[in-house]
């Protein structure tokens, strides 16, 4: 019987098939992990960088003092004061240091003013 197709050679058929799918199923394995660690990547680099921007930020501020800002509820905060010669506003009766947070002044400048109360320490003289 010619027409015949051997057993064997069915079983083959299915094996191939099988196989096939468990390469094909390891291929989508492996793929999936390249996508993630693309991903991871580009995430690490984004943070890298955006850590690289604060590093630069705090490296211009390495001789900036020291100030208080408050941090509780009330008028919007307009001012930051000394930490090393704070006015009455900071250390005044019913006043508390917890009520403020440090900062380099470098971090406030821009939107905040100094208190013209408190007590600053004179410029350093710039030698050149």
């Amino acid at each position: 019987m010619p027409d015949e197709v051997p057993t064997g050679a069915i079983e083959l058929g299915l094996w191939d098939e099988r196989m096939f799918d468990v390469v094909r199923q390891r291929d989508a394995a492996y793929q999936s992990y390249l996508f993630m660690v693309d991903m991871a990547r580009e995430s690490l680099n984004g943070a890298l960088a955006k850590l690289g921007e604060q590093r630069e930020s705090l490296a211009s501020m390495r001789d900036d003092r020291v100030v208080l800002v408050r941090n509780t509820q009330g008028p919007e905060v307009t001012t930051y004061h000394s930490a090393d010669g704070p006015c009455g506003r900071v250390i005044g009766k019913s006043r508390r240091l917890s009520s403020f947070d440090r900062k380099l002044e470098g971090e406030v400048r821009s939107r905040l003013s100094r208190c013209g109360a408190c007590h600053w320490p004179p410029p350093v003289p710039v030698l050149g």
